[in-house]
């Protein structure tokens, strides 16, 4: 689990638009992994829990405890992030 800034935000379907500041990251791709980073950017599913749960348990969350939110991309730096966003531009 991170924190994001700025938040993602996201349309639940009970309270509406709400921004999430924590967030589970997991690997889009196969072979890759979020503990050991050797190639950028990492390609990754934002996943969000369905509770807020004090204290998640490690490797214990079951397929209702959460629900992938979207795709996104991490940099090993914020001018790096920037960078990368200037090409979309």
């Amino acid at each position: 689990m991170i924190q994001i800034e700025p938040p993602v935000l996201y349309n639940d379907k009970v309270y509406g638009t709400v921004e999430l500041d924590e967030v589970i990251v997991a690997s889009r791709h196969e072979g890759y992994t979020v503990s050991k980073i050797n190639e950028w950017p990492l390609y990754v599913h934002l996943i969000r829990l369905r509770s807020k749960l004090m204290n998640p348990p490690v490797n214990k969350l079951s397929k209702d405890d959460i629900e992938k939110v979207a795709w996104a991309e991490l940099y090993p730096s914020l001018n790096a992030a920037r960078k990368a966003m200037r090409k979309y531009k």
